[in-house]
């Protein structure tokens, strides 16, 4: 007589759900007895019961390829910020710390960090809504990333906030090209609903080279820095 398969026994190896990718195995396949097993064979109950088996592997094999590809996208949404674009802080941080090594091994002379902070999002927000400040956020990410080089790094650095990684380059020359970018921002308005929405923002910067550790600009603070820097803000236009 073949081996009965019960609904008991076929749930058991149906162990596998979108949350996880573990399958159950406590199932055995059941092995035909009598002269058909002798023979070798495999009777029809049995026949079918591997090919149950198959299917669920299929299906197992499936969700772990998709789970795989969904960790993939939160990885990177690690180091993307969702609103901008631009990379996060764990994103800036990888690149700072590259930079850094780089600057260790005389592949770099330094550079700058440009933390822009937007003056009046939180009043944007206020007045016209979320939308309006999440608008501007991108207005200005756009802004930055036309005025870097390649090799320069734009981040989101906190809520209000965004970084610049100037790399490569002297302090004078990376705080000429920062107070031009702070006219540029300062001269950035958003139009909505009939209304110039302005943008108001203070750019603080920090030196940084082969003496530096990671650690002396990730320590605290929104963007990450808790050291002094050289703050100004760019004249709004009139």
């Amino acid at each position: 007589m073949p081996t009965e398969i019960t609904d008991k026994r076929l749930e058991d190896i149906r162990g596998i759900t979108m949350g996880t990718n573990l399958v159950s195995y406590r199932a055995v396949m059941p092995v035909a007895r009598g002269s058909a097993a002798g023979a070798g064979g495999i009777n029809t109950s049995s026949a079918g019961f591997l090919q149950q088996i198959t299917r669920i592997m299929a299906r197992a094999i499936h969700l772990v390829r998709a789970q795989e590809q969904y960790i993939g996208r939160l990885e990177d949404m690690i180091e993307r910020d969702p609103v901008t674009g631009l990379q996060s802080r764990n994103g800036l941080r990888a690149s700072l710390s590259c930079e850094l090594s780089r600057c260790r091994r005389g592949f770099s002379q330094g550079g700058l960090l440009v933390t822009i902070e937007i003056d009046n999002l939180s009043a944007i927000r206020r007045r016209y809504g979320r939308p309006a400040g999440d608008a501007v956020l991108r207005l200005v990410a756009r802004t930055l990333e036309q005025a870097i080089r390649p090799m320069d790094v734009a981040a989101r650095g906190g809520d209000d906030a965004f970084v610049l990684l100037l790399s490569h380059t002297t302090k004078s020359e990376s705080v000429a090209r920062a107070q031009f970018l702070g006219q540029q921002l300062n001269n950035l308005a958003m139009a909505l609903h009939g209304e110039e929405i302005p943008v108001r923002v203070t750019l603080s910067l920090q030196s940084y080279g082969k003496d530096d550790r990671i650690d002396r600009f990730f320590s605290s603070g929104k963007d990450g820095s808790a050291n002094t820097r050289d703050s100004f803000s760019s004249a709004a236009p009139p």
